[in-house]
């Protein structure tokens, strides 16, 4: 028997990316129900908000993982970290993508989907290619924008249950303008010095398959 992975998302916030990474893996289980098997026989999903700084998310994903795994008697596949730059200092945000890097072993792959300077930066790159470093506050408006032309509401709201299904047909869009984006990092520049950068579009590249 072909063992399921285990994929694991902790998320530095537990409302509008909690909401939204939870409606991915539902998704998923979606694709799966019509084809007379569970989705639970090939994937597997938990999705944790943390609500804590950026180490602590790290931290929580490893303690989250060591006990998905005493649960299983396997470890996850892949532990996906989401987290903003934000305020952090530089170094506290640098550091989980070093930690991510350091936990890697043969069985489980940890993922710094790290986003600088917020999560609503993947969000814009569903409907436009930006390289320009704009404030937090500015991305907001940015999006209502975006939306109220696509016809997918008069404006953009954080913890909007629907916002993953507003955004899942554009998703293809968003990680080839995130490919982009990242393909301008210089070799060994840290993620607090990619602005704007985002790596989250790395989980969608990884499990497009399970919506093809």
């Amino acid at each position: 028997m072909i063992k399921p992975k285990l994929h694991l998302i902790v998320s530095e916030g537990t409302k509008t990316e909690l909401q939204y990474f939870q409606a991915f893996a539902d998704e998923v289980n979606r694709r799966f129900s019509g084809e007379g098997r569970r989705a639970a026989d090939r994937i597997r999903f938990r999705v944790k908000g943390v609500g804590d700084n950026t180490l602590a998310v790290f931290e929580e994903a490893r303690r989250l993982a060591r006990e998905w795994e005493r649960e299983t008697g396997m470890p996850p596949s892949h532990v996906w970290v989401v987290y903003d730059k934000d305020d952090f200092p530089d170094e506290r945000f640098d550091e989980v993508e070093r930690l991510c890097r350091c936990e890697q072993d043969g069985e489980t792959a940890y993922h710094a989907l790290w986003s600088n300077q917020c999560v609503e930066l993947w969000f814009l790159l569903h409907f436009e290619y930006l390289q320009s470093d704009i404030s937090r506050n500015d991305y907001c408006g940015k999006l209502g924008d975006c939306m109220r032309q696509r016809g997918l509401g008069d404006r953009y709201r954080k913890n909007d249950p629907l916002l993953f299904e507003k955004l899942f047909p554009l998703r293809i869009e968003a990680m080839r303008n995130a490919e982009r984006l990242m393909a301008r990092r210089e070799e060994g520049l840290p993620p607090s010095k990619c602005a704007p950068g985002t790596k989250v579009y790395e989980l969608f590249s990884e499990l497009e398959w399970c919506f093809c």
